[in-house]
């Protein structure tokens, strides 16, 4: 290297220091602080213009530029100390940088304190804009005994070492001759070298020096060595090879460029531009078998977009998926595989799912957690954008159906509600879903809210007590409200803790119509209905499950429920008797009349009394009749009749407690026997809650035969009293219209 161009580079150095310094002495508005900028950015533009190059790298306590060692040590600067610091090992200053960005970059190291973290640069250049100084990226390497530097970058860095290190400090461009020069031929070695070197060994040490490569590091090797030939031997009526330059030079610009090893392969196979046999036997079988899994991958991913993809591809894509292990390469896939859910064709949408699906079991299977969370967070992303097609949305619940255990078993509750709240708001809040894509999702989310997930979040509520903090967990059952959460919550809805009882039974009566086939099958079940011994008295397990299940059902009012409820009508403990006339109470009267009657002849008398209360409750008009029967044969259940036809209202009902108060009774009504005075009164109360025209007629004309007849002797009894109060209270309101 000549010494003017080491002094270039020095100077280039001594000036950015320089720039450093006087920047820290000045705002960046001020002119001294751009006059700063400018011998630097000169001398840069001289290195570029010259090498085509300037890459500046830290080795071993130097400073390197483009391979040559300058004099000054790490210590000399705030410039070297700082790039120490922060780890940077080399900065390569590319030819679109201008003086306004170099600026930006110098301001970096001023005013840093020294006490405190390294700050970060690649992000303090990506915050500024700053892409034409890449950090990191390209570097040079000390090789041999006298510090000599192999020139190159890291697609190209190759350390030798050993025996032949002293030769190729002489000609480091043997490597690349030997990989990329078709002319290369083993006689030439010696010339190269300048020493005699065995060729096998020089391709040994070679081959394992190159196993150190990343495979991103091979292929920028070839790439940029294929595009410095390709330009070589470049005419201006050569339209392939100008395509294939640009095809390179993005490739070369890409940071994960597995994605286009195809292209590449393709460009190899075309150009014809390495040397056969010592790339074959150096990196031919890694290169080989590296292009033959990503290539078929690729392929399979392409043809999917397409819409040509086969079964057979699709059966074979998870053990191609397997030999992966670039990152970076997978996270490409599933990007593309989401892109193609958006598309409209069924034959794209379908395929695409499916291979996210294999993704998924990957990163599961090979604990691949930033493949798990890229898929996870485009799912996330995916489902929270607005009117998002019907398709889409079906295809990406399919695909929740694999996340969701895992958010679930990672209890990353807010994320699993987020995506389910959303999923469900799509379809539900669109009029024009269609129904056959509304079903799907709805079948996913049974799926999903499978019992043994149901059993999972359970736990995690019952170790929690229920407590304010898991209240997350009881939206995402209320979201997911299938017959597996409702299995799970009627399980624990008889335990004896009382805290998980009610809110056991506030859930199950939130989530709704799935709880009824559950609870359906449960007082199905004969062992649920376990006895006392000798005794028709369920015994305390059963009983709770009994009396909870009915409860629950009570308030589900639909003819479902009451189809279940009225099953146990006949259950010869009484306690299930009355929790069924309770549950049916609170249903449709039309709907349970008929039932309720059935149980004014009940043998017990506390049953027939809150059946009576019950009907007085609905008021229906079905039950005066049947009412009235009960009156006339069970004397015990008066009271309780005259109480219930008081609030049933009705001709009918008015017409028979008149009859009641009046003596009319066995005339109209063939009732037999004595009626005491304290049920004729409870009937002349029951008429107080409305007065008619008609009722006051009746009950004067039955005072003035009285008082004309045989108690006009002795005067008037108790219930005459109370008639005659009745009308009393009657006269001093205001009259009512006949």
């Amino acid at each position: 290297m000549p010494v003017k161009t080491e002094e270039l580079y020095s100077s280039f150095i001594k000036f950015l220091n320089a720039a450093i310094k006087r920047l820290s002495m000045y705002p960046p508005e001020h002119p001294s602080s751009q006059q700063a900028v400018n011998r630097p950015f000169e001398v840069l533009r001289k290195i570029l213009d010259n090498e085509g190059q300037a890459i500046l790298t830290l080795i071993e306590n130097k400073l390197v530029i483009n391979g040559v060692t300058l004099e000054e040590s790490i210590s000399g600067s705030v410039l070297s100390q700082t790039l120490n610091k922060c780890n940077v090992k080399s900065l390569n200053f590319t030819s679109e940088l201008n003086q306004t960005r170099l600026g930006t970059f110098l301001r970096f190291f001023v005013g840093l304190d020294p006490k405190a973290p390294p700050p970060n640069l690649p992000q303090y250049l990506a915050e500024n804009g700053v892409d034409s100084i890449k950090v990191n990226q390209l570097h040079y390497e000390l090789v041999g005994e006298e510090e000599k530097v192999v020139s190159g970058d890291a697609a190209t860095n190759i350390e030798i070492k050993d025996e032949i290190a002293l030769a190729l400090k002489n000609n480091p461009r043997v490597l690349k001759d030997l990989l990329f020069d078709v002319s290369f031929q083993e006689q030439k070695i010696k010339e190269k070298f300048g020493v005699p070197v065995d060729a096998s060994f020089l391709v040994k040490s070679a081959k394992e020096q190159l196993q150190k490569f990343t495979d991103e590091q091979l292929i920028q090797l070839i790439a940029q060595n294929l595009q410095k030939n390709l330009e070589k031997n470049l005419s201006q009526q050569d339209p392939e090879k100008k395509e294939a330059l640009k095809l390179l030079k993005n490739i070369l610009e890409q940071e994960n460029k597995k994605v286009f090893l195809p292209h590449l392969q393709k460009l190899l196979e075309r150009f014809k531009m390495v040397n056969d046999k010592y790339f074959q036997e150096i990196v031919g079988e890694r290169w080989s078998s590296l292009n033959k899994n990503i290539t078929e991958v690729m392929q399979v991913i392409n043809n999917i977009s397409l819409g040509l993809v086969t079964l057979e591809e699709l059966r074979t894509l998870p053990q191609n998926i397997q030999k992966l292990k670039d990152p970076k390469l997978l996270v490409h896939i599933v990007e593309r595989l989401f892109t193609d859910l958006e598309s409209g064709l069924e034959n794209v949408r379908s395929p695409a799912s499916l291979a996210l699906a294999v993704m998924v079991n990957h990163s599961l299977v090979e604990k691949n957690d930033e493949l798990f969370l890229t898929i996870k967070n485009k799912l996330h992303d995916k489902v929270k954008i607005s009117n998002i097609s019907p398709h889409q949305l079906a295809e990406i619940a399919k695909l929740f159906k694999l996340v969701f255990p895992v958010l679930v078993k990672n209890q990353n509750y807010t994320e699993a509600k987020d995506i389910l709240t959303c999923l469900k708001w799509d379809y539900q809040n669109q009029p024009s879903f269609p129904k056959e894509k509304e079903k799907e999702i709805l079948n996913v989310i049974k799926e999903i809210g499978s019992y043994a997930i149901a059993d999972q979040l359970v736990v995690h509520l019952l170790a929690s007590g229920f407590s304010k903090e898991t209240k997350i967990i009881e939206e995402i059952l209320f979201l997911l409200g299938t017959e597996g959460v409702a299995q799970k919550l009627a399980e624990i809805f008889a335990v004896e803790d009382r805290i998980v009882r009610l809110n056991s039974l506030r859930m199950l009566i939130k989530i709704g119509e799935p709880v009824i086939p559950v609870l359906n099958r449960q007082l199905s079940e004969r062992r649920n209905f376990a006895r006392r011994p000798n005794s028709q008295q369920l015994t305390n397990e059963s009983w709770y499950k009994v009396r909870n299940a009915l409860f629950v059902l009570a308030n589900f009012v639909d003819i479902s429920s009451v189809n279940i409820i009225v099953k146990l009508k006949d259950d010869p403990d009484l306690r299930v008797r009355q929790e069924v006339i309770k549950a049916l109470e609170k249903q449709k009267p039309d709907l349970v009349i008929g039932y309720l009657l059935h149980y004014l002849e009940d043998q017990n008398a506390s049953i027939r009394k809150i059946t009576i209360e019950t009907l007085g409750i609905l008021q229906n008009p079905k039950a005066v009749e049947p009412l009235i029967n009960s009156f006339s044969f069970k004397k015990e259940d008066r009271w309780e009749v005259i109480k219930s036809l008081t609030k049933i209202n009705g001709e009918k009902a008015w017409q028979f407690m008149t009859d009641i108060v009046t003596g009319k009774e066995k005339e109209n009504w063939g009732i037999a026997g004595k009626i005491s005075d304290d049920i004729k009164i409870a009937a002349l109360n029951g008429l107080a809650k409305k007065i008619t025209p008609q009722v006051i007629k009746h009950l004067e004309r039955f005072i003035e035969a009285r008082k004309k007849g045989f108690k006009s002797i002795f005067g008037m009894d108790h219930l005459d009293a109370e008639i005659q109060k009745f009308l009393s209270r009657y006269k001093s309101s205001a009259p009512l219209s006949a």
